[in-house]
């Protein structure tokens, strides 16, 4: 029970990592345009 609920735990961390590296990489082309568009489709998400 713990083991699923431990697993779980790092597999919710490991796919917000990957979202938040999607998103500053996507910040990190120091485009105005790219970065608004990075920000309302991380909004999107929420």
């Amino acid at each position: 029970m713990i083991k699923k609920y431990i697993s779980s735990i790092f597999a919710y961390l490991q796919s917000r990592i990957k979202q938040w590296k999607d998103y500053y990489s996507c910040l990190s082309l120091f485009q105005v345009d790219s970065t608004i568009s990075c920000i309302k489709w991380e909004q999107q998400k929420w």
